[in-house]
């Protein structure tokens, strides 16, 4: 079956599959990952499906949209309709790393999954045009899901669902409302960040608060590490979520702390670089938020990808021109950054080539001290 397509995104560009049948990962040029939810819950969960919700429009487009989809349809909550935004995770910044348009296909595990399932799916970056909201209005769903939709779902929506909207979103609310919120987390270097399962309201990702879990941040995690985590747990307690609405059409929630609200900053394609005008610390940070695919940087004007590498604390860098390089220092390269600190630079590719270490990157090209990154 083919599944109704519409929107300003009528793309073609598949993701790979492995042989569990989870779409991969994140790798090198791809920036978006798609884990499967788990195939069963915990132990301690109970599958139940649910009796009093028939009919779900759903938003999602980032890391929780496709699990949550898996989650639906094992509870026999296939959607009627599926709304995602044009590009999932963040977009490659393919015109400033010299590569043709769509070398590296841009994975969309949502668009995937809607046409593997013969959903119909609509793509819209805000979910105001007539396209959206005409044919949710005749559905006239049950319930509305944002699965990590990455924009408020039009509040005027909420009125066509008997029981509202509910929410899953990759952050312990109301720290990082917003899109991309895990890459928020590790790029701030947060120590504990969270999943939520909240009702939609008025007010974007700021309705009362059903189901949390707080999750601890390991001092080295990266985006490609803690992913997983947070895809386990947001299943299971979207899991419960819906199970919870099912019973009641109003079940017992919390209010948000709006004292505590925090927003996530707008990521584009610039996010993807290195930040040399951070401190060391900084762009640690950042690579973490972008690994295992790395930070983009340029070097004698060509792209670099760097893959690992660790500030430098004990050295204090010179004054100068941040992204300079200093050397070698115990086997990495030495860029001075932001506040006169320095990051050692492990591993690293120009597109195209293997992942190489420092010193045979260094011998390749013929670094030379006050050499520049940028």
């Amino acid at each position: 079956m083919k599944n109704h397509v519409e929107g300003d995104a009528a793309d073609a560009s598949r993701s790979p599959r492995d042989d569990a049948g989870t779409r991969a990962t994140v790798s090198p040029g791809i920036v978006c990952a798609y884990v499967a939810a788990p195939s069963s819950p915990p132990p301690s969960a109970t599958i139940r499906r649910v009796k009093n919700i028939h009919r779900v429009a759903f938003f999602g487009t980032h890391e929780l949209a496709a699990p949550a989809l898996d989650v639906l349809t094992e509870l026999g909550l296939k959607p009627e309709i599926i709304v995602t935004r044009p590009e999932a995770g963040l977009a490659e910044p393919e015109e400033e790393i010299r590569l043709p348009a769509r070398a590296t296909p841009q994975t969309h595990p949502v668009r995937d999954w809607a046409e593997e399932h013969g959903v119909r799916r609509v793509t819209s970056r805000r979910g105001k045009e007539e396209r959206v909201q005409k044919p949710i209005a005749e559905l006239k769903p049950d319930l509305i899901v944002d699965a990590d939709y990455g924009r408020p779902v039009p509040p005027e929506l909420l009125a066509h669902a008997a029981r509202g909207g509910l929410g899953l979103h990759a952050s312990k609310l109301p720290k990082y409302r917003g899109e991309h919120a895990i890459r928020a987390a590790l790029s701030e270097g947060a120590k504990k960040t969270g999943v939520t399962v909240y009702r939609i309201d008025e007010e974007p990702w700021a309705g009362p608060i059903l189901l949390q879990e707080e999750i601890e941040i390991g001092d080295t995690e990266t985006y490609g590490e803690l992913l997983p985590r947070m895809v386990e747990i947001g299943t299971e307690l979207f899991r419960q979520g819906l199970q919870k609405v099912d019973r009641a059409k109003n079940p017992a929630t919390r209010k948000q702390n709006e004292r505590s609200a925090t927003n996530t900053q707008r990521m584009d394609r610039r996010h993807c670089k290195a930040p040399w005008s951070m401190d060391a610390d900084g762009v640690y940070n950042r690579l973490r938020a972008h690994s295992p695919s790395g930070l983009l940087a340029f070097f004698k004007y060509r792209p670099i990808r760097i893959v690992s590498g660790k500030p430098l604390g004990w050295e204090k860098g010179p004054d100068g021109v941040t992204g300079t390089y200093l050397g070698m220092r115990q086997g990495r390269l030495a860029i001075l950054c932001g506040n006169a600190t320095v990051f050692g630079i492990d591993r690293l590719y120009r597109p195209g080539d293997d992942p190489m270490s420092a010193s045979d990157f260094a011998y390749k090209e013929e670094l030379s001290v006050g050499d520049r990154f940028v």
